[in-house]
């Protein structure tokens, strides 16, 4: 999985698989997730990020459950009061604001995610 934020546009990729996006589907004003041939989710858009996740901060932390194949992507520290799962490996936590908290993917490793990659966007 590479990460890749663009200062320019604000704007944070998820980048799951290396398999091209054939379709996409907005879960929440600014957040897109992209979807292969198969309908696996393979990237997650989150434009306007410094403002819905607090990437400006320290909070923007990366966790692997190794045992339990588990990838967490924390993006603030705010409280969690909602949450949504668009496949069955990806739950995205959200604040009372609407900002993204966490991303977790589940069998990660299993699903080709890892190791993780971080970069920017030129």
């Amino acid at each position: 999985m590479k990460i890749s934020y663009d200062q320019a546009t604000d704007s944070l990729y998820l980048h799951l698989a290396d398999s091209a996006s054939v379709d996409s589907n907005e879960v929440t004003g600014g957040v897109v997730l992209d979807y292969d041939i198969n309908g696996a989710a393979v990237g997650i858009d989150m434009q306007q990020a410094s403002q819905r996740a607090g990437l400006n901060s320290d909070a923007v932390k990366c966790l692997y459950l190794e045992n339990e194949d588990i990838l967490q992507i924390r993006l603030s520290y705010k409280t969690i009061v909602r949450e949504a799962s668009p496949d069955w490996h990806t739950n995205i936590s959200y604040a009372e604001d609407g900002s993204i908290v966490e991303i977790v993917i589940l069998d990660a490793k299993k699903e080709g995610l890892l190791p993780l990659e971080f970069g920017s966007a030129t």
